[in-house]
């Protein structure tokens, strides 16, 4: 048993109940070590504004982010400082996501099927509902159930 490997979270939050800290360790053989270590910065709105690592393993330090809200609050961009990518996305004028952009540059594309705002495809793949409006098949062909408490 000495040698089992457990994770822990710890979060931290502010006076807004909004995360502002975030610590995973990891206990290796009795050895405990942070992982990464977690915090968030927000505007006055409380919309984050960025996700830095003040302490972990050296794959999670230099994950830094940072995000873009625009003017309805909807989160439409994030810069990973460390590498230098980017992700974005686009909305149409009723709120509906029209483009997303990966931060490997991949863009994934959503059309709309009807007035109630449901996709008909997402990146040309098509997608399902059922009566009440809920996802029933996504664009991976990966299906999903509802129960009597969401009708």
């Amino acid at each position: 048993m000495g040698d089992a490997t457990s994770y822990r979270q710890t979060w931290a939050y502010d006076a807004h109940r909004r995360i502002d800290g975030l610590t995973n360790t990891r206990n290796v053989g009795g050895k405990p070590e942070t992982v990464a270590d977690y915090r968030f910065a927000y505007d006055l709105n409380g919309n984050p504004l960025s996700q830095i690592v003040v302490t972990g393993l050296e794959d999670f330090v230099g994950d830094d982010r940072g995000f873009e809200v625009d003017r309805l609050n909807r989160l439409v961009g994030t810069v990973y400082y460390g590498s230098g990518q980017a992700e974005s996305t686009t909305f149409d004028r009723l709120g509906n996501r029209e483009v997303h952009v990966n931060r490997q540059g991949q863009t994934t594309e959503y059309t709309l099927a009807n007035p109630a705002n449901e996709y008909a495809t997402i990146n040309g793949q098509a997608v399902q509902y059922d009566g009440t409006g809920n996802l029933c098949r996504d664009e991976d062909g990966h299906g999903y159930a509802y129960d009597e408490q969401n009708p």
